[in-house]
């Protein structure tokens, strides 16, 4: 592969990753891990300060997925697609955890 394919795929998954908010906050949301409105009953953690985070967290990650098309090594495509791991995998995280504690 050559490094606009390389190029397209880092640049798909930060698409991806971008919408990591919503896609965290609906996964639980249909999954009745949370409510709906979870961020007004508990005070753990707001939505600012969440989402941001993740935003914050996605950024770092996009720029892992710029080097990740000048590497050589195997863990190129981990770094490719960082961008969509990374935040999901933080945000989900962050959501469990918040709502485990809202429950005591």
């Amino acid at each position: 592969m050559n490094k606009i394919t390389f190029s397209a795929i880092a640049i798909i998954s930060a698409f991806i990753g971008f919408w990591s908010v919503p896609i965290c906050y609906f996964a639980l949301l249909y999954s009745g891990l949370i409510s709906e409105d979870f961020f007004t009953t508990q005070n753990a953690i707001s939505f600012q300060n969440w989402s941001s985070s993740i935003l914050a967290l996605w950024l770092a990650a996009t720029l892992f997925a710029i080097g990740g098309i000048f590497m050589k090594s195997g863990y190129r495509y981990a770094l490719l697609t960082a961008p969509i791991y990374i935040p999901i995998f933080y945000g989900l995280s962050i959501l469990l955890v918040t709502a485990g504690s809202s429950t005591f």
